[in-house]
C-alpha cells in the first residue's frame, strides 16, 4: 500500500513552500489538489506520494509479476514530473514482448491499472525492454515510408495489420508527409487498423 501525503494550506505558495521544505518539490508526485470551504475561507490540500516510494513499489510489482510468470525479470524506474520510465531486464526478454510487442503493451496496460487502483488518477507510464520499443519504432518507420512511397506510385491503397494506439500514432504521422495520401482507422480494438489511401486530385 503506498503512503498518501497530504498537505495543507491557504494557497498554493504556502503549499509548495511546505513541500519543498518538508520534502523537496523535485522528490513527490502531485496526486491531486482539492479545495475546502470553511468558515475562514477556502483552504487548498494537495495530495502527495514520495517519487523514490513509488518506484520501489513499481520495482517490487513488476518483480512479483515475473516470479508469477516463472520468468524473473528485473525493472529499473526512473520518475520526472509525472513520467515514469520504466526498464525490464528478464531471463526471456521474448515471453515479456510477445508477437508485435503484444505482451509489452499488456504489461504497460496492467500497471496502469494498478496505478489507478492505488492513486485513484492515471500517470504516464512508458515500459520497454531490451530497447524493442525503439527497435520497433525505427522498422516500423522504415516499412511506413517503403509501402507509402509504393502506394504513391501505384494509386493502390494498402490495409495493414492490427496495431496498438502507439504504433498507429507513427503511421499518422509518417503519412502526413505525403500530401498524396491520407490514413484511415478502422475496427476495434485490439484489431484496429489503418488504411493508406491514396487521394485523387481534385480536378
Amino acid at each position: 500500500m503506498l503512503n498518501i501525503i497530504e498537505v495543507e494550506g491557504k494557497n498554493e505558495e504556502e503549499i509548495n513552500n511546505k513541500i519543498d521544505k518538508e520534502y523537496g518539490l523535485e522528490n513527490v508526485l502531485i496526486k491531486e489538489k482539492e479545495e475546502k470551504g470553511g468558515l475562514i475561507g477556502k483552504k487548498s490540500k494537495y495530495l502527495l506520494i514520495k517519487k523514490e516510494e513509488l518506484a520501489d513499489y513499481l520495482t517490487t510489482t513488476i518483480e512479483e509479476i515475473g516470479e508469477l510468470m516463472a520468468n524473473p525479470t528485473k525493472a529499473f524506474v526512473e520518475i520526472e514530473d509525472n513520467f515514469i520510465k520504466i526498464k525490464l531486464d528478464s531471463e526471456n526478454n521474448g515471453i515479456m514482448i510477445g508477437k508485435n510487442g503484444r505482451n509489452l503493451h499488456a504489461f504497460q496496460y496492467l500497471l496502469n491499472q494498478i496505478m489507478w487502483k492505488e492513486l485513484g488518477r492515471q500517470f504516464k507510464i512508458s515500459l520497454d525492454i531490451a530497447n524493442y520499443k525503439e527497435e520497433r519504432k525505427k522498422m516500423l518507420e522504415r516499412d511506413i515510408r517503403f509501402i507509402a512511397d509504393d502506394v504513391v506510385a501505384t494509386k493502390v491503397g494498402v490495409k495493414l495489420d492490427y496495431m496498438n494506439s502507439y504504433e498507429r500514432r507513427i503511421v499518422h504521422n509518417i503519412i502526413n508527409d505525403y500530401e498524396q495520401l491520407e490514413t484511415r482507422s478502422e475496427g476495434e480494438n485490439p484489431e484496429r487498423f489503418i488504411n493508406i489511401v491514396y487521394k485523387e486530385k481534385e480536378e
